[in-house]
């Protein structure tokens, strides 16, 4: 795609290619005459617009989604950037940017953040110790683990356990 063409970048995926057919009904419609164009030339534009919109978010959730199932599906694993970026189809460079700027974290924080929250979940619902759970989520050891749990979490195991639930 390039700046100035009629179109859409490849990295929307229009499938239904709808983004395109409405650019090519602008496109058509440049010279056009008729009562009320400028009105019908506005409506097409915001209409394509906000299809690029839909677009677009729909392509940000699926970049989320897809990292996030593949951190969930190799919790135990070691994984890296590379990887996270190869599972999104992205330059690690692209990706990286990308994910932050949808999230706020960049995609191996958000990782540690799943590792943390999967952590509390076996906390919550086991009598597993750290020593067991820590590999499970892929963290080192137990004292890596319950670090991450007093600074995202806010406890540790014992206090966690001990909170009443509701």
């Amino acid at each position: 795609w390039e700046p100035g063409s009629v179109g859409v970048p490849r990295l929307l995926r229009d499938r239904s290619a709808r983004v395109q057919e409405m650019s090519s009904w602008l496109e058509a419609e440049r010279e056009a005459y008729f009562p009320g164009v400028g009105a019908f030339r506005q409506r097409l534009l915001e209409s394509l617009l906000a299809e690029y919109v839909r677009l677009a978010v729909h392509a940000e959730h699926t970049l989320i989604d897809r990292t996030r199932a593949y951190v969930r599906a190799h919790l135990g694993d070691p994984f890296t950037l590379e990887d996270l970026a190869k599972t999104a189809g992205l330059s690690r460079f692209y990706f990286t940017r990308a994910y932050k700027r949808l999230t706020g974290l960049s995609p191996m924080q958000d990782a540690r953040r799943i590792r943390v929250e999967e952590a509390r979940k076996l906390i919550l619902s086991t009598g597993l110790g750290l020593k067991e759970i820590a590999p499970r989520v892929g963290l080192a050891n137990q004292y890596h683990l319950s670090r991450l749990l007093k600074r995202h979490a806010g406890a540790g195991a014992r206090e966690l356990r001990q909170r009443p639930r509701g």
